[in-house]
Parts: structure tokens; C-alpha cells; sequence
């Protein structure tokens, strides 16, 4: 564990349209005030259920900042140095880098009202704060005030570096029952660059190498072997990738100690995970919070995919690429400046990469009961896995269906987070629930969060389960579900004890004709014992709802009698626009 090797700031050829599209954004900051924090927005946050107000202005200013800083790396006139202060100054003044909603120093503990700047909090943005004012620095170097430049070095060497050293914050994922989740790698990370960017004593150096490589090796040992992020394609990004340039960060400050890394094998079904989840252009396969819209994968992906020689996640990454838009391409809504700075110097490469290779047609990841299916003009997937866990919904079984690559029977996502979001009543809110799945819930019943896994029997790609378990003990009822995935798609449910009701929810508007159920131009679902169809119009009016779905989704609810049982299948398969 010998720091031998400082750490450097990847370089590369900047684009000429990038380069004028940096200096707009910079210019589009020039002579707008930095918005003000005050404690209201701080104090209050703990007793309400949302943080607008706090995080709007909260992660403004780092965007301001992150704009202001590359435009005059770039140009280097020094015309944005003066606001470049003003950001940095009003950061650094700061009484805290945590969130209100994070400032809690164990797990699962109750939030305290206010900051302690005595005893600071590492949290996720702290961590990017750090991050980002040191690589603020490192970029801009001299042509910053001494003054401004120590004063960067003591804040973070006060509120991260110390911290870090001396405390057991629970990401760090420490003592005999580690807990580690995507904090792990997305805090290790950016406090990695802090250490590496800032004046610190090789001996904090030192420790903070060995700090780091347990909490990541950690995490690595405890990930699925099969490499599946439990948490679904959005969260990818704050796990798997930040590893990964949490272990090229050790692997440069250590001289190459790391090289065997690269050709590890769970490594790089970690990295090729997102591949498996794409569906089509913007869209991806999504459940729990994720959304189905995570926002266009791109350079970092394929510096991922490059390190590990994964010819199918260059490619994809730069298809990606291809479909955004400059200021996507460029992360410009990101407030994380170490982010864009890459996003910046390696889109000229990324971009003219060569790298060509198909996404899988069928995957399986057994540690999450995932299937993945994307043949003909259908993509499916399924969640055969047990409820609760974190950032799952109650969706055991649920399935979701692309055609021709747009959306038929969709996962919902998760509204913005409230502090209802992470409480005991986190199943009492509607996104959460079985009834606005894709699956089938006795009347009056719907699945609960206990963890139970239902048992499963595969033969190829044809899936049974019994789902019975997952609902609240009844004599006499029982649920099975079967997904043929082997030619197209077919879905066999079969309910007993209990009326059933099933839930199709879909972005297209349904219309109900006889014993078929239409979804637009898409396709339609037909039905056998079908009682009665109803379809429920649900308005999208909230912003994280916004990013993947517009207007209005529906909910069809089919009602059966007695035994319930239905057969999906490939409208291409029958000729015309019918899917069930």
C-alpha cells in the first residue's frame, strides 16, 4: 500500500464546439448572484417532508461554480476569476457541506436540526464539495489568490480530510456487520480526490489508501458475484462507475499496484450491467427508485468499458454519445465539476472510438431474480425477486414490456424524495405498492415488504413462481405466475382463494374494446374470465415522475372470478396488434 505516484487530472483533446459551448455556459453566470443559504432552509428540513428550497440553492451554486471554473480553464483570460472567487468563498463559508437530510453520524438515527461544524458530517455532497473545490483549484493553480488557495486547503482538510481519518462514518462499511451501499464508492471517491488534490502529509496519504481499500474491498466482496446493482440502472453510476474511479485513483497513486484489477471477472460484469439494462435510446429497464429515464450514459462509461477492454460497453457508451445533446454530453446540469471535467476532455476520444460490439439479447442475474429479454420487436424484463431491500418497491413478479422500442407496460419509478421516502411509512406511498405494478393482487390485498423470496422454478427462458408468499397469509389462496420469454412473450397467471385484480400500467392511454384492451398504436392485451376492465388516468406532476413520463400514465385494473388465468404473447406472432 505504498503511496509513491501523485495523483493527476486526466487529459485529452477538447472539441472545438465543446470548447465554445464551456465558455457560453461560463458567460451565462457572469454577473448572477450566488444564491443565498439561509438557515431556515437548513433547520426546518427535518420536521417537513421535502428540501426544495435548500437543495435548489445548494447545488446552484456548485453548478455556477463548476460553469465559471471550466470556462476560464479553458479561455484563460482571467474575465471569470472574480466570480470564480465569489463561489468559492460562499462555499467555503458554509457552516456545513452536508445535507440537512444526511446530517446524522449513524445510520437510522434521527436527523439533528443543525450543523456542527465541530464535528462535521461526511455525507455524499460533502464529499463532492471537497472534491470539487480541490479540483477547482487544481485547474485554476496560480492564477487563484494564495489566500483563496490555502483557504481551500484548510477546509477541506478540516471537514474531509480529519473526519475521514479519524471517524467511522457508516459508509465506510466497517465492524463485523458492514451495511455498504452506493455511498460506499461515491463518498470514497470524491474524498480520494480531495486527499490526492489537496496539500496533505504522505501520512495522511498513507491512511487514507488504507481506509479506502478496505471500505471498497469491502463493497466489492459483498457486491453479487453476477454483478447486478440491486439498485437498478440509475444507481449504476453512484456504484459500479465510482468504484471504478475510486480504484483508478489508488491505482495511479500506487504506481500500477492495481493492475490486476482490471482482468477481474465480477469486475466486469459490474461495468457491463448497464448494457444489460438498456432498452432502447433514452430508455431503460427500471425498478425500485430507478427511473426508466436515467439520463444518457457517455464518457465515463467508456472510460469504464476501455479499462476493463469490454468491447460492448465502448459501444455502447459511444451510441450514447451519438443520441445527446452537447450540454448532455457535457454533464452542464451536473454540479459535480471533477465529472465534467472528464466529460469535457475525453468526449473528443470517446467519440471517435471505433469499438463496435451488440448489446446481450438475454441475461440473467440470480442474485437479484432478474431476466432480461430482448428479442424481436419485444424487450421484457423480470423481477422474480423477494420485496424490501433498499430502494425496492413492493413488485415482486411485475414485468415490464418495451415494443419497437417505446414503452407498453412500464414501471412507474419513484417521486421526488420526501422524508417519507426513507421512513417505516416508506410502503404507504402509491409508487411503492403492488397495485401500481404490472402484476396481479388479490381484492382487498396487495404485497408486503417482509423480504420473503418466492420460490422459483426456470426451465430456459420460461419462469414460474409462486408469488403466494408475498402477500398476507390466507387459507386457501394462492398466486402463481409463468413469463415465457422462449419465443416472444407469454404470461400465464393463475389465482386462487381470492378474486383477482390485475394491474397493467402504461404510458400509452388504454382503450377497452370487447375482450381486448388497447394501448394506443403499441399493442393490446386480451384476456380470458375477465369480470369487468377499468383504466384510471394519473396526471404527472412531479419532476423526478417528469423525467421519463409525460402528461398522463394509466392504470388498467382487470377483475377475474374464481381462478384468474391470461396469456401474453408477440403481437408481431399473431399478425396484428394484439399482445395477450
Amino acid at each position: 500500500m505504498a503511496v509513491t505516484h501523485e495523483w493527476t487530472l486526466p487529459a485529452g483533446d477538447i472539441l472545438p464546439e465543446d470548447r465554445a459551448l464551456i465558455i457560453t455556459q461560463a458567460e451565462a453566470c457572469l454577473g448572477k448572484e450566488f444564491p443565498m443559504i439561509p438557515l431556515s432552509c437548513i433547520w426546518r428540513i427535518p420536521v417537513t417532508e421535502s428540501a426544495p428550497s435548500f437543495e435548489k440553492r445548494y447545488f446552484t451554486r456548485r453548478r455556477m461554480l463548476s460553469s465559471l471554473v471550466l470556462g476560464e480553464w479553458v479561455e484563460k483570460k482571467g474575465r471569470f476569476l472574480d466570480q470564480i472567487m465569489d463561489g468559492l468563498w460562499a462555499v467555503l463559508e458554509e457552516t456545513t457541506w452536508c445535507l440537512p437530510a444526511h446530517n446524522l453520524h449513524i445510520r437510522d438515527t434521527d436527523v439533528m436540526p443543525f450543523p456542527d461544524p465541530q464535528d462535521p458530517v461526511i455525507d455524499l455532497f460533502a464529499a463532492e464539495s471537497g472534491a470539487t473545490l480541490s479540483t477547482a483549484a487544481v485547474l485554476l493553480g496560480d492564477a487563484l489568490p494564495k489566500e483563496i488557495r490555502k483557504r481551500i486547503n484548510e477546509e477541506i482538510h478540516q471537514r474531509i480530510v480529519v473526519p475521514y481519518l479519524s471517524k467511522d462514518f457508516w459508509w465506510m462499511a466497517r465492524g463485523e456487520n458492514p451495511r455498504p451501499v452506493n455511498w460506499s464508492p461515491w463518498c470514497t471517491q470524491n474524498v480520494l480526490l480531495s486527499v490526492f488534490q489537496t496539500d496533505t502529509t504522505n501520512a495522511e496519504r498513507k491512511k487514507a489508501v488504507a481506509i479506502a481499500t478496505k471500505t471498497l474491498s469491502v463493497y466489492f466482496d459483498l457486491f453479487p458475484d453476477d454483478g447486478c446493482c440491486s439498485e437498478g440502472a440509475e444507481y449504476y453510476r453512484r456504484s459500479a462507475l465510482c468504484l471504478f474511479f475510486a480504484l483508478e485513483i489508488l491505482d495511479q497513486v500506487e504506481g500500477g499496484a492495481l493492475s490486476d484489477v482490471w482482468e477481474n471477472d465480477k469486475l466486469q460484469r459490474m461495468a457491463d450491467f448497464i448494457v444489460s439494462m438498456h432498452v432502447n435510446g433514452r430508455y431503460f429497464f427500471n425498478w425500485g427508485d430507478c427511473s426508466a429515464c436515467t439520463g444518457l450514459s457517455g464518457v465515463r462509461e467508456y472510460l469504464f468499458g476501455k479499462a476493463m477492454k469490454s468491447a460492448p460497453l465502448m459501444a455502447f457508451s459511444r451510441r450514447q454519445l451519438e443520441l445527446s445533446t452537447p450540454e448532455e454530453r457535457l454533464l452542464t446540469s451536473e454540479s459535480d465539476l471533477f465529472i465534467r471535467y472528464l466529460a469535457l476532455v475525453k468526449s473528443d476520444e470517446a467519440l471517435k472510438d471505433q469499438t463496435d460490439a451488440p448489446e446481450p439479447d438475454w441475461v440473467e442475474y440470480p442474485s437479484c431474480r432478474l431476466f432480461v429479454s430482448k428479442q424481436g420487436n419485444l424487450a421484457v424484463s423480470l423481477k422474480a425477486s423477494a420485496n424490501g431491500g433498499s430502494h425496492q418497491h413492493n413488485d415482486g413478479g411485475s414485468v415490464i414490456v418495451f415494443k419497437e422500442g417505446e414503452p407498453l407496460l412500464i414501471d412507474i419509478g419513484v417521486e421526488t424524495y420526501t422524508k417519507l421516502t426513507f421512513s417505516p411509512q416508506r410502503y404507504t406511498i402509491w409508487t411503492m405498492r403492488s397495485p401500481w405494478h404490472n402484476v396481479a393482487n388479490p381484492e382487498g390485498g396487495e404485497q408486503s415488504s417482509d423480504g420473503k423470496e418466492p420460490p422459483l422454478v426456470q426451465h430456459g427462458k420460461v419462469i414460474t413462481m409462486d408469488l403466494s408468499g408475498l402477500y398476507p397469509a390466507k387459507e386457501g389462496f394462492s398466486y402463481h405466475r409463468t413469463v415465457d420469454m422462449s419465443e416472444s412473450l407469454q404470461v400465464m397467471d393463475e389465482m386462487d382463494g381470492a378474486e383477482g385484480i390485475l394491474t397493467l400500467v402504461s404510458q400509452e392511454k388504454p382503450s377497452i374494446q370487447g375482450n381486448a384492451i388497447r394501448f394506443g398504436t403499441l399493442g393490446a392485451v386480451g384476456d380470458r374470465g375477465n369480470d369487468s376492465a377499468t383504466v384510471e388516468e394519473i396526471p404527472v406532476t412531479d419532476p423526478r415522475l417528469q423525467r421519463a413520463w409525460h402528461g398522463s400514465i394509466w392504470r388498467t385494473l382487470v377483475r377475474f372470478s374464481g381462478r384468474s388465468a391470461g396469456r401474453w404473447c408477440d403481437a408481431c406472432a399473431l399478425g396484428e396488434n394484439l399482445l395477450w
